[in-house]
């Protein structure tokens, strides 16, 4: 099933689902929440794509490791300024429309540089689904966004059993890689929501 699917894809969500559970989060925090974890991490991503001839998995778990070790320790760790950078955060928010668009940024730069790969290939495609997601972000998303907010707010919105979600579960928050935080009883009330409607 690993091997069909795409692997990457589903050692973060089983990364995901194992940090979400308290007992495996305690396992997972012990074995990789330590302080240099992170770069250490990136050190082996980076080791591992130095060979080429490397079986993939070599490269796909550090790469996870990295992941989960700058979700533990979001604020405590030698990568922490790095996470926190303006321009790290923005791709952050637009990352969603970078992955939508960057198969398409890649393309239009291999037939504009007349490469099919490279560093020059690499760097352009980067900065070209950057600013694509950015104005999709700007233009697109916000706009929606916007939107969504001003129909919860009207009486039968869809914040309406958001009262009911926060008797049900206390606050909590969940850290992400640039230290920012989701408060999960916003999550809890979309569900709540569709699944009462």
């Amino acid at each position: 099933v690993l091997i069909a699917l795409s692997p990457p894809i589903c050692l973060g969500a089983i990364a995901a689902f194992l940090v979400h559970r308290p007992t495996s989060f305690r396992r997972i925090e012990h074995w990789i929440g330590w302080r240099w974890s992170a770069a250490a991490a990136l050190g082996a991503t980076l080791a591992a794509l130095a060979f080429d001839m490397m079986p993939d998995w070599v490269t796909y778990a550090p790469m996870t490791w990295l992941v989960v070790a700058c979700a533990l320790r979001p604020d405590r760790q030698p990568l922490g300024q790095l996470l926190t950078n303006p321009f790290v955060k923005h791709v952050g928010v637009v990352s969603y429309g970078i992955y939508l668009m960057h198969m398409f940024c890649i393309n239009l730069v291999r037939r504009l540089v007349h490469m099919h790969e490279g560093p020059l290939v690499f760097v352009l495609a980067l900065a070209v689904s950057i600013a694509a997601a950015t104005l999709s972000y700007r233009f697109f998303e916000s706009p929606f966004l916007r939107w969504k907010d001003r129909v919860a707010k009207r009486p039968g919105g869809l914040s309406t059993n958001a009262a009911l979600v926060e008797k049900a579960s206390p606050k909590r928050s969940v850290p992400i890689v640039v230290g920012a935080a989701i408060e999960s009883e916003a999550i809890d009330s979309a569900y709540e929501d569709k699944s009462v409607s």
